[in-house]
């Protein structure tokens, strides 16, 4: 179940929990774990999804797993592209900078971040990347493509709503059987606002 709800994504929340529950015969009880994307994205979106699963998987006494937003998106490019064994997700981040990432194809598609999940001007994205071999690019951060040269001709896919939340279902599986769950106080929303560094894909100096 998937809506794109900008500014009341506060009020949907609580019926479509109710509404896919009625439509699966479940409670929320049966649940083994909860699962969000913890970010990078809207400073708003990620601390209403952290609060709201916090408050279901503490009533429920739930462990949560927290999964990536752009590690979302990649999962779309695997799953639709078998030929693509890199990709590029960009995340608008507001303040004339995107978030982004680099992922290369893992065990049944799921997708492996290489070096960091960053934020940076687009023009420093471009440099960064300016070395690196032709992939396909996700994500609304592509708003800025032309001001990076760089990967300004790198095909482009398109991702509705639907995506992220079926691939973040998808990841927390996975990473439920790892393990990676945390208890509900610690699930919290990764901003992605810190120096971080960059490592370049295998095979290059």
């Amino acid at each position: 179940l998937s809506e794109y709800a900008p500014r009341s994504h506060a009020q949907r929340l609580l019926p479509m929990v109710q509404e896919l529950l009625g439509q699966s015969g479940l409670l929320l009880s049966d649940m083994d774990a909860l699962a969000f994307g913890r970010g990078p994205g809207s400073f708003t979106g990620l601390r209403i999804a952290s609060g709201f699963v916090q408050g279901l998987a503490f009533g429920q006494d739930l462990p949560v797993v927290p999964v990536s937003n752009l590690q979302a998106l990649a999962v779309h490019v695997f799953l639709s592209h078998s030929e693509a064994q890199n990709c590029l997700v960009l995340i608008d981040a507001r303040m004339d900078e995107v978030y982004w990432a680099v992922f290369t194809r893992g065990e049944n598609a799921m997708p492996e971040l290489l070096g960091s999940e960053r934020v940076d001007k687009p023009e420093m994205v471009s440099e960064l990347l300016q070395e690196q071999d032709e992939m396909p690019v996700i994500g609304n951060g592509l708003a800025y493509v032309d001001r990076m040269d760089a990967i300004s001709r790198w095909p482009r896919i398109e991702s509705g709503p639907e995506h992220p939340a079926h691939a973040i279902a998808s990841l927390a599986v996975l990473a439920f059987a790892d393990g990676l769950a945390v208890e509900a106080k610690d699930a919290s929303p990764v901003y992605v606002r810190d120096e971080v560094a960059w490592k370049k894909l295998p095979g290059r100096d």
